[in-house]
């Protein structure tokens, strides 16, 4: 139904430089639009399901930018503006997924639609209460393992064709299954605990001690958040996905209780199903085995952790495991537009007029490709790296850095630009 009304409806909106028909009754003033048409039993259903449908990209792009803002704030080594920020990526995160299924969450009036084109409301929990049990339970499905089985895609293979050659394809579910509850792991914590909201969100921060950081631990982190999302064709993120497929296989292996040389065998076998060179199969095997890149990037690292909100390196791992998840409705919405055929090329004058706004590129810029601003990425990453390496650790502080590589930090901070790479990219 929704990618549907994707090709059907939201399409042509985007030519004209919008995500919906700006008479759509819920496009301002949603909740009390719909409080109001819920009172009356006469909800407007068609500009629910384009709400709805148009919103699983922009809660997407909503999500990067609030990830975006949490990198300001954690190269400003404010910890707690961090976290905050961050906990809403994910939120957005979740959000954007479950719009893709088919469901809007509203304050406390949620909605689905469903197989049929009708809508029913759901729940009337408020959000921070009702999106983990609603995510937790979608990871249940089958449309769950489907969706991320599909858009992970480790060197240009579907996850799913790696199972299957593994002989592992019915770990798929449970796999989907054990990622999705560990990357939404903030949104149970604030779903459940309300003491731990409250104190993350609203008791003044400076009464807590916490450690800092060293500006050095800032930026590795930084460092490896960026490289994992290089950007590939279509969409994609090779750097990402082939981490998440070391890491699925081996949580897999782990469930069977295979040792190393049973473990060694099987990837011998799935690669010899894929691939047809003895030299890539070589080097994918030695990816896979850990015998080169041995070391997880940070972020892989820090969102498998479960530290409490005290914990000197929490917020990284608040970042981390919004950043996954932002990865994987990335890829839903792709797959949407996929599934909708939506040319991308219809959102070619909305991705200049929004890089311009967020200060991606300079007005009137020729961007021909985003991806081509990797490019620069990369280039200032290899800056801020080199720089750290010169500067004593007595110098390294965040007054130095802000002053030294202001032109790093202005970019590392555009996370937008992430979500267009996966968009339009």
């Amino acid at each position: 139904e929704i990618e549907q009304i994707m090709g059907a409806r939201t399409i042509k909106y985007l030519y004209k430089n919008k995500w919906i028909n700006k008479n759509n009754r819920y496009r301002s003033n949603t909740i009390n639009h719909l409080r109001e048409d819920k009172g009356k039993s006469n909800f407007d259903y068609q500009a629910l399901k384009d709400y709805i449908a148009a919103s699983s990209p922009v809660h997407l792009i909503d999500g990067w930018t609030f990830l975006g803002r949490a990198v300001d704030c954690l190269m400003r080594g404010d910890s707690d503006s961090t976290r905050h920020l961050a906990y809403y990526a994910e939120l957005r995160a979740a959000m954007s997924i479950l719009a893709s299924e088919g469901i809007g969450i509203f304050s406390n009036i949620h909605i689905v639609i469903k197989s049929k084109g009708q809508l029913a409301v759901i729940d009337k929990r408020p959000t921070h209460k009702f999106i983990w049990p609603c995510l937790e339970y979608w990871s249940t499905l089958k449309n769950a393992s489907s969706l991320i089985s599909s858009v992970i895609e480790p060197f240009d293979i579907d996850l799913s064709e790696w199972l299957e050659a593994a002989n592992l394809a019915t770990s798929g579910d449970a796999l989907a299954q054990t990622w999705l509850k560990q990357w939404g792991l903030d949104l149970k914590r604030m779903s459940q605990d309300h003491f731990a909201r409250n104190e993350a969100s609203y008791r003044p921060t400076q009464f807590r001690e916490t450690s800092l950081l060293k500006v050095e631990e800032i930026i590795n982190f930084i460092n490896d958040f960026w490289r994992l999302f290089e950007p590939g064709n279509n969409g994609s993120f090779p750097i990402i996905d082939r981490y998440l497929l070391r890491l699925g296989l081996e949580k897999t292996f782990k469930g069977r209780g295979l040792d190393n040389r049973k473990k060694e065998k099987v990837f011998e076998h799935m690669l010899s199903q894929i691939f047809v060179d003895p030299d890539q199969r070589r080097q994918i095997l030695e990816f896979l085995l850990r015998k080169i890149q041995r070391d997880d990037p940070l972020p892989i690292k820090e969102a498998s952790k479960q530290d409490e909100i005290e914990h000197e390196r929490h917020h990284l791992q608040v970042i981390s495991r919004a950043a996954l998840l932002l990865r994987i409705a990335t890829g839903s919405v792709r797959l949407l537009f996929k599934r909708g055929n939506i040319d991308v090329n219809c959102l070619a004058t909305w991705t200049k007029r929004f890089g311009e706004n967020r200060a991606l590129w300079n007005c009137g810029s020729n961007i021909e490709n985003v991806l081509d601003l990797w490019t620069d990425v990369k280039e200032l990453l290899d800056s801020i790296v080199e720089w750290i390496s010169n500067v004593s650790s007595q110098d390294l502080k965040a007054w130095r850095l802000h002053n030294s590589q202001m032109p790093a930090i202005l970019t590392l901070g555009g996370c937008e630009l992430i979500s267009l790479w996966g968009l339009v990219g």
